[in-house]
């Protein structure tokens, strides 16, 4: 059973779609300097992977929250962190070995895209952590 003051799914894709279209609109905004126009398609790219993480993270992290081993989420949470840490900074390596880029500017969309959605996805975590195992008041 849930607790009033968790996170419904409802409430989760709601905010997940505000915050979504928040974050596009600031990579419209900064696709419309020159230095930014042609890194268009990684800015769109890391907006879809971050999305499509932060809802796996909500369902496995309520799935694991309401389990009896609550170690479970706190593993799940630390290791998907640093999966997506790392997956973001192999693009920017990347990136920066293939593309090279002229300016070291594009670092600035990328990191709106990924401290919004971390922020976020630390916002709703911590909300879903208050959930308490199946079976327990």
């Amino acid at each position: 059973m849930m607790r009033t003051d968790t996170m419904s799914s409802k409430v989760f894709f709601r905010q997940l779609g505000i915050l979504t279209l928040l974050t596009a609109v600031a990579v419209v905004l900064f696709n419309r300097f020159p230095i930014f126009a042609d890194l268009q398609t990684l800015y769109w790219a890391l907006l879809g992977f971050y999305f499509l993480s932060a809802a796996a993270l909500f369902f496995m992290g309520k799935k694991l929250a309401a389990s009896e081993n609550r170690n479970a989420f706190t593993q799940f949470v630390m290791g998907a962190t640093f999966f997506k840490m790392l997956l973001s900074m192999s693009v920017l390596v990347v990136y920066l070995k293939f593309a090279a880029p002229e300016s070291k500017y594009f670092i600035l969309p990328f990191l709106t895209v990924y401290l919004a959605f971390t922020v976020f996805e630390t916002y709703f975590l911590m909300k879903i952590a208050k959930i308490k195992p199946d079976g327990k008041a």
